[in-house]
């Protein structure tokens, strides 16, 4: 694929054929052929095209504050 940007150790590293994908931290993923697809975070995983993940599940589920400082859990 082309237009990809990985970043971060194993970032990216399953992706094979996908376009214009991004992936940000330890293990993020995007699918092998996905396309316009966003993983940040310590092994987050997309597996659509056009869609963004933010965060993994279990002890790398992340909380998202809007407004605060302290996202609640």
């Amino acid at each position: 694929g082309g237009n990809n940007t990985f970043i971060g150790q194993g970032a990216g590293s399953a992706n094979v054929n996908g376009t214009d994908n991004l992936a940000i931290g330890l293990n993020a993923q995007v699918g092998t052929s996905l396309i316009n697809a966003t993983a940040i975070g310590t092994n987050a995983t997309v597996a659509a095209n056009n869609s963004m993940v933010l965060g993994a599940t279990g002890v790398n589920a992340v909380n998202v504050g809007i407004g605060t400082t302290t996202p609640a859990t």
